[in-house]
């Protein structure tokens, strides 16, 4: 500044005085100018962080530093854009704003489009825009959506535009986050957003302009952006083994129970009652009418106890994995790993020898349906590994189970079901399961399960309409056509169907759909006079 020459001007604006503006730069000598003029006008602080540009990038930056007083400058040696994220956040958090505001330098995002997030600071504390009209290679807006199904995957979360450079962040939450954030982490917003929705957070996701780049050539582009990718993908699995860790630490397993303790806790773990599901194992004996012959009997009754010894290792593996989102729920917070009583160790020892023993029992006395129960481990890995947070692929993986327990009793036989058998056991499947996720979206709204979030009520409704009446259907086709014997219980079937529906309609229950069957008198009676015309008719 020369002698005589009017001061630095403040540049503040009163309406966003709690606010800084955290901006990465790295070689954007064409735009850095106007960009940080028309941020420091629309909010008033900003901080950039010059990560090592070798154009004009800092001299500019030193320049409008030294004439405006609300301009910060950090220069570091290039480092990539999340360590310069991560240098501005912490230098944000020692200025005592209340809000950080983080954007990017390339110009793309407009500063008009701030007060749209600011003025719905009350609703949450982590705010973010969403790029409702994308200016970007689609290349890249094709991987961001990738990621987000990988973030989906590996951390149950939906998040509309995970790694959006246009984010408001109260400070108090900020600074409790910045230290669980990797040092060399090259997504750290990602991150950032994964801690928020995993705990509770409400994310606003607003959307906001974004115009195409003007000046400049973007960094990360053709093969670079997929070796990126790579890498990111490599760090959020490093960082869901660290957040896997934190959870088993911070909750009652700290305590690490012993192996009696844990053995102690494994009947409740395994869920007996939760065997009735693989009554569908014995359906193709009972309606093929071999319950007279032995040599069908037995292996049929030990597919069913294998499969039952499968379903329990299956359960632990889920409850393994789902151990922080079961310690914030009401009723799964009291199952053995999410209470600390079972070590997770202990679990995973107790699943394989579940599996080992089912498998064996299958080997032995019913090997043709080794290859079904294989395909039923298959898809319930599928489902706990990640594929249960994404809505309707979860419902798809749960009726497939169904569908292979029925395979496995006819080839434990064997016999050939019929296509309406399989189709029945799929809608009824399909029927059940949309039902348990309507009741736990009205029990427990959509953080019960990463999945609830993307439901909606009428949808739900709809589909387990359309299940159900599917599934009456093919049975009133079957009972028809193949078994005629059996139409006396069509009308038991019907009204079961319809009040266990209603129950979940408009009572709002059945969360547990073989809990409800069992608790409601209306029926347990229907489904003891199924049961019953059934042998009586196939006697």
């Amino acid at each position: 500044m020369t002698k005589g020459s009017p001061p630095p001007a403040e540049n503040r604006n009163p309406a966003f005085g709690d606010a800084i503006v955290v901006m990465p730069a790295y070689n954007e000598a064409g735009c850095i100018e106007e960009v940080v003029r028309e941020w420091v006008e629309a909010v008033g602080r900003v901080l950039v962080v010059n990560d090592g540009s070798r154009d004009q990038t800092g001299e500019i930056l030193d320049r409008l530093a030294a004439e405006l007083l609300s301009l910060r400058v950090i220069h570091q040696p290039n480092a990539g854009h999340g360590v310069a994220l991560l240098t501005g956040y912490r230098a944000a958090l020692e200025t005592g704003a209340a809000w950080v505001f983080q954007t990017d330098s390339d110009g793309q995002f407009r500063a008009s489009d701030f007060h749209l997030l600011w003025e719905r600071r009350e609703e949450s504390e982590f705010l973010a825009g969403r790029r409702f009209d994308r200016n970007d290679h689609p290349a890249r807006i094709w991987l961001s959506r990738v990621h987000g199904r990988i973030l989906q995957l590996l951390f149950g979360v939906s998040l509309e535009d995970a790694n959006v450079p246009y984010r408001l962040m109260r400070s108090s939450l900020l600074r409790r986050y910045l230290g669980r954030i990797p040092a060399d982490a090259f997504a750290p917003n990602v991150m950032l957003a994964i801690l928020a929705a995993r705990e509770g957070h409400r994310l606003g996701f607003t959307p906001v302009s974004h115009r195409a780049r003007q000046t400049g050539v973007v960094s990360i582009r053709g093969w670079k952006t997929f070796q990126v990718g790579l890498l990111v993908f490599r760090q959020l699995l490093r960082f869901r083994r660290s957040l896997r860790g934190e959870e088993l630490q911070s909750g009652p397993e700290a305590t690490t129970p012993s192996l009696a303790s844990s053995l102690a806790s494994l009947p409740r773990a395994m869920r007996p009652l939760h065997w009735l599901k693989n009554g569908f194992v014995l359906a193709p004996l009972l309606y093929s009418r071999a319950f007279h012959d032995q040599g069908a009997v037995l292996p049929v009754t030990w597919t069913f106890i294998a499969f039952c010894l499968l379903a329990s290792a299956c359960y632990l593996w889920n409850d393994d994995g789902d151990v922080a989102a079961d310690r914030k729920h009401a009723g799964k917070r009291l199952r053995p790993l999410a209470s600390g009583a079972m070590a997770s160790r202990h679990a995973m020892l107790f699943a394989g020898a579940l599996t080992v023993l089912a498998g064996s029992a299958l080997l032995l006395r019913a090997p043709e349906a080794l290859p079904y129960a294989a395909a039923y481990i298959v898809v319930n890995l599928l489902y706990s590994a990640g594929l249960k947070h994404f809505p309707w692929v979860d419902l798809l993986l749960l009726t497939a189970g169904y569908v292979l327990r029925v395979l496995a009793g006819a080839a434990a036989i064997p016999v050939s079901p019929t296509g309406w058998m399989l189709s029945a056991t799929f809608a009824l499947a399909l029927y059940l399961a949309t039902l348990k996720r309507y009741a736990e979206l009205n029990l427990f709204g959509g953080n019960a399960r990463a999945a609830l979030a993307s439901y909606r009520p009428p949808s739900l409704r709809v589909t387990a309409v359309l299940a159900g009446a599917l599934a009456f259907g093919c049975y009133a086709t079957f009972t028809t056509w193949v078994r005629p014997s059996l139409l006396l219980t069509l009308p038991a079937v019907a009204i079961g169907l319809l009040r266990y529906g209603w129950l979940v309609l408009h009572r709002q229950g059945g969360d547990s759909p073989f809990l409800l069957i069992g608790r409601d008198p209306w029926l347990i009676l229907m489904t003891a006079g199924w049961l019953a015309g059934t042998v009586i008719a196939l006697w």
